[in-house]
């Protein structure tokens, strides 16, 4: 009985193994990856938002010149891909805290009625972010209308 078990084994798996036997030698390296280079001209509405420190200003006014931006929508009551985004744009920032790059990371909450200026500033403090990160929010009747101008209705 083993060695039937033993053989049966063996068939199923020579499907697996057989490229492996075939294989020719060494292949050359992996490809070169392709960098390209994507832009997508937005139109938004100078809707008002509040950053972490108490300011306020229209989106569109206060960003307008401030070179590439990276963003990213989030609540601070999030348990799970929140934080995953939130630790990956805080490895972008120690990166190029060194680097005179002019980028801006904004992470703009979907949750203003929690989010308080106050709760959007201990998020930022407890990942550490630096001064080029602002943490934002529109009100309440605004964050539909801000979503949808970034095509997330």
């Amino acid at each position: 009985m083993k060695s039937a078990a033993l053989f049966l084994a063996l068939v199923l798996a020579a499907p697996a193994v057989a490229p492996a036997l075939a294989h020719d030698g060494p292949h050359a390296g992996p490809a070169a990856m392709q960098v390209s280079r994507a832009t997508e001209n937005i139109v938004l509405p100078d809707i008002s938002v509040t950053d972490q420190r108490g300011d306020s200003q229209g989106i569109v006014s206060r960003y307008a010149d401030a070179g590439p931006v990276i963003l990213s929508f989030l609540y601070t009551n999030c348990t799970e891909v929140c934080l995953m985004t939130q630790a990956t744009l805080s490895v972008v920032d120690e990166e190029l805290k060194t680097d005179a790059a002019p980028l801006t990371i904004l992470s703009i909450t979907v949750d203003p009625r929690r989010d308080t200026p106050e709760a959007l500033a201990k998020a930022a403090a407890d990942i550490a972010a630096s001064d080029r990160w602002d943490w934002l929010r529109a009100t309440e009747a605004d964050t539909p209308v801000l979503l949808s101008a970034f095509g997330l209705d």
